[in-house]
């Protein structure tokens, strides 16, 4: 069930982020209840953003979504997200080179203290992710 919380969390955070208020469960929730609603077109976009996603990172390092040997759900939605508010402008090297210029470094460290999930931690990973997309 953890693989289909992170695709969940990951497709309503690159979605939705502006409604995501702090309680995650609830977040996924209304997403899901949303996302049966969508039309076909709704749908296959969400379908489409996602299977490109892995098929560009399926082209990169085995831990580049790693963090102390395992992999990193946050990491992921936050690179994710910001790939797709970003229009998906962003290469497999542009993306490796992002990613490991941000999941070491402390403000992401940051973003795991004292509640990953509250708000502003969702929202400064996905800043970071952002920031590193557009920065090479």
């Amino acid at each position: 069930m953890r693989d289909s919380e992170i695709i969940l969390r990951s497709l309503a955070l690159a979605r939705n982020l502006e409604k995501y208020s702090g309680s995650m469960v609830s977040f996924v929730n209304r997403f899901c209840l949303e996302a049966q609603l969508f039309s076909p077109g709704q749908a296959e976009e969400a379908s489409a953003d996602f299977k490109e996603f892995l098929e560009i990172t399926s082209r990169l390092p085995e831990d580049t979504f790693k963090r102390s040997g395992k992999f990193s759900g946050v990491l992921f939605e936050g690179f994710f997200s910001a790939w797709v508010r970003q229009e998906k402008t962003a290469t497999p090297d542009k993306l490796a080179k992002a990613v490991l210029s941000v999941k070491d470094g402390q403000p992401f460290a940051d973003t795991l203290q004292e509640g990953s999930t509250k708000t502003v931690n969702v929202s400064r990973r996905i800043q970071l992710a952002e920031k590193a997309l557009t920065s090479r």
